[in-house]
């Protein structure tokens, strides 16, 4: 038996096979010939599921009942599993798996290359527990003021108490500051969501964005759950450029990555889980090694610094200015005379692409700009070492540049355990 999920209201019902596991991370079926995507399923299941939406070459819908379980299928830890992780169904084995599957077909497919993946080795216990960031709306439940998440592929809320795949202490506090809120009787009008972040050494700090600048004092709410710093933002209507109306506390966190200290502010990118990100730098460690490297979409110098040992020198370009004030700090702090930010879109910014250069790029899920690629070719890097978050678009950078160079390391890392989602990073030589 599977988690009932509620969907919208069926177009059709329908039963079909499950063949198998696609990118983004639904099951693969087929009805009167036609494909089928299917949410909440397993390969080798058969399912009823609801019909979603009709498309011109596939249908998109969501299991109603698993009418034939996978022996992988194994009861979720949570009952908002589809909207924050949805392969908790399977065992860790059969998602190791697929996520190398998925890889290998998408880079067979659109690249002709018949990659043979390797997945870095996760334990069960690393399968929670793991995400430095938590991120909930609120709403009204039974009379009360209660953390929600989207429902996936919805714009309703659904009540949630906390999620597993945080760390337990951010969970802690985020409750922590829920019920210093519902003490207080602030209204759920007044609100707009909560963020929590920590670091390897412990210290945690809460964003909360407000609907209005008539709040309650924040001092207290600092003082009473320990928070390390805090950040109150009014959301505009602008909800990409909201206002800063109080911070306390210490402006940054902060880690550790082989051996280089990184600062990083509370709007600022850095990896959910950090883990996996120490076997990404010594992977990539033999092949900047001596060499003069430019780490394009840089964020705060994560990747190019945790390289500080092995490189002659490096150029961290970012577009945004608040990461690349961070970055400017960090090589300060790591005292690398040999380094320097750039602020810049990667796209507009190609005079660093020259023959002598490695070129590190860990672009965000859009992938590459078509105009970087083509100056990839024009200028002919000796070498491109490419960090990808979604396949897709790295499959389809990577076809681009096949005419002039080669793959000589692939390897995939399960940076998001429990989602169909992880990392893939890729070394081309020209």
């Amino acid at each position: 038996m599977t988690k009932q999920i509620s969907a919208p209201q069926p177009k059709r019902v329908l039963e079909c096979q499950i063949e198998k596991l696609v990118s983004g991370g639904n099951g693969l079926g087929r009805v009167n010939g036609k494909v089928i995507l299917v949410g909440n399923a397993l390969p080798g299941e058969r399912v009823q599921v609801s019909v979603l939406e009709e498309k011109k070459d596939y249908l998109e819908a969501e299991t109603l009942q698993v009418l034939e379980p996978s022996a992988q299928r194994i009861e979720p830890v949570e009952d908002h599993f589809y909207s924050c992780s949805p392969w908790q169904i399977m065992t860790l084995d059969c998602e190791q798996h697929w996520k190398i599957e998925i890889a290998r077909e998408l880079f067979n497919r659109f690249c002709k290359l018949p990659l043979d993946f390797t997945i870095h080795p996760l334990t069960e216990h690393q399968r929670f527990s793991y995400r430095n960031k938590l991120e909930f709306n609120f709403m009204m439940h039974q009379g009360t003021l209660s953390f929600a998440m989207l429902q996936r592929g919805t714009h309703n809320l659904q009540p949630v108490c906390g999620c597993l795949l945080g760390e337990s202490r951010l969970n802690q506090m985020a409750h922590n500051i829920l019920e210093w809120l519902q003490a207080r009787k602030i209204e759920v009008n007044q609100l707009r969501k909560l963020i929590v972040r920590t670091c390897t050494g412990g210290a945690i700090q809460a964003s909360l964005f407000i609907h209005s600048s008539h709040f309650p004092q924040a001092q207290s709410l600092f003082e009473k759950t320990g928070l390390a710093g805090l950040w109150i933002y009014e959301e505009t209507t602008n909800r990409k450029h909201p206002r800063l109306i109080k911070q306390l506390g210490i402006p940054y966190l902060e880690e550790v990555l082989r051996h280089r200290v990184l600062r990083y502010g509370d709007q600022a990118f850095f990896q959910i889980n950090v883990f996996p990100l120490n076997a990404v730098l010594e992977d990539i460690l033999p092949f900047v090694r001596d060499e003069h490297l430019v780490d394009y979409y840089g964020g705060v110098g994560a990747l190019g610094i945790g390289l500080a040992d092995a490189v002659r020198s490096c150029m961290v370009v970012e577009s945004d200015r608040n990461a690349v004030a961070f970055a400017s700090a960090n090589i300060a702090l790591n005292h690398l005379t040999h380094y320097q930010a750039l602020h810049g879109r990667s796209e507009t910014l190609p005079n660093y692409i020259e023959g002598d250069k490695v070129i590190l790029v860990d672009p965000p899920r859009a992938g590459l700009d078509a105009g970087f690629c083509n100056e990839i070719l024009k200028k002919l890097p000796k070498r491109l070492i490419y960090l990808s978050c979604n396949p897709s678009t790295c499959t389809r950078d990577v076809s681009r540049l096949l005419g002039a160079y080669r793959p000589v390391f692939w390897k995939l890392y399960n940076f998001f355990p429990a989602t169909p989602h992880f990392e893939t990073l890729l070394v081309l030589e020209r």
